[in-house]
């Protein structure tokens, strides 16, 4: 089956005879004008390449999101269609991703976004077995400025669950002024190269590390460290 035949299963009414798709921005359009059949899923990307941040995730997989769920970031999350409209390219870039602490498929991506209002960060939660019907799709199931992120990560953390991580992560860190436990700024600092990481993975790196005598590395991720937190001490002064 082609692609266009899953996307038409999923949703038949954006798929047209010629094979075009709606896009996202029209869906909405059609939302807003109240066109659209609320029986069937946005169908924001037909592949999931804005995920990547996530090696875990299947990229080939359609990104979805249901009616309920744009309604609720309007009505609850103070979120306007033209924010949602593009959540791809913001989820695209991501500073920061890592496991759910409540559901197991489920991943909460980190925006390199915050809002206007308070300066909080915003999430987006994706899980990753949505099943509409026969077809198996990547979800967004909320996104919204999240309060306490430095205590859900920190928690996360402890959990062992897995984090994933890019270029962007320790500069967001820094400029979200997010006091975290020292292994974790350690996993984000230059001289940790790992793109997905546990809590114990990284406590198992540092410690090989000294048992091999690497003091060179040590002393660089001392060095992030110290820097980290003088460089969050003078934002703060």
């Amino acid at each position: 089956m082609t692609k266009i035949d899953t996307l038409r299963k999923i949703n038949k009414n954006i798929v047209h005879d010629d094979g075009t798709i709606d896009s996202f921005e029209r869906q909405l359009i059609d939302f807003m004008f109240g066109e659209y059949d609320y029986n069937y899923p946005f169908v924001i990307s037909t592949n999931s390449e804005g995920l990547k941040l996530v090696m875990d995730i299947d990229l080939d997989k359609p990104l979805c999101i249901d009616v309920k769920t744009v309604i609720k970031c309007e009505r609850k999350h103070s979120l306007d269609l033209s924010f949602v409209s593009h959540i791809d390219d913001y989820i695209r870039e991501s500073c920061l991703a890592f496991e759910s602490l409540t559901q197991e498929t489920s991943i909460v991506f980190v925006l390199n976004r915050k809002s206007d209002t308070f300066e909080l960060p915003y999430i987006a939660i994706c899980r990753t077995d949505k099943k509409y019907g026969e077809y198996v799709v990547n979800q967004i199931t909320s996104i919204y400025d999240k309060e306490k992120l430095e205590s859900l990560i920190q928690r996360t953390y402890d959990a062992n669950k897995k984090f994933y991580v890019n270029e962007k992560s320790r500069a967001f860190i820094k400029s979200a002024e997010l006091q975290l436990p020292i292994n974790l700024i350690n996993a984000l600092s230059t001289s940790y190269d790992k793109q997905c990481l546990t809590k114990s993975q990284v406590e198992q790196d540092l410690s090989k590390s000294k048992s091999y005598g690497s003091e060179t590395q040590l002393d660089e991720v001392k060095e992030d460290v110290e820097e980290y937190e003088m460089d969050i001490a003078e934002d703060r002064w």
